[in-house]
């Protein structure tokens, strides 16, 4: 069974900062965000994709979720593994959300 430790991101050098193209973050969001920042001098201006939080316990989510908060990531396109719970969290709670779903145009200029 794999583990997913080996999962990437994509990370495209904008204008506006750093944009964050994750698939499902199974290695977990914050580290990948780490990763991205020790790697990068420039600031994370977009995260897009899955966050895998569909199953997490509600304890564990709500952590990350607060976390996530304090990263100063402007704009959040969360997508598919996020789940409805924490997508409505997000929604209510970081200015720069929005449902990133199949087929969403986003221009990072």
């Amino acid at each position: 069974m794999d583990d997913f430790c080996d999962e990437v991101a994509m990370v495209i050098d904008s204008p506006r900062g750093l944009v964050m193209i994750a698939g499902c973050s199974h290695p977990g969001i914050l580290n990948m965000i780490d990763a991205v920042r020790s790697r990068f001098p420039k600031p994370l201006y977009a995260l897009l994709g899955g966050i895998h939080l569909f199953d997490a316990a509600p304890e564990r989510r709500d952590a990350v979720i607060r976390q996530l908060i304090t990263q100063d990531i402007p704009l959040l396109g969360v997508s598919h593994c996020t789940g409805d719970e924490a997508s409505a969290i997000l929604k209510e709670k970081f200015p720069g959300y929005f449902a990133n779903k199949a087929g969403t145009v986003t221009t990072i200029i």
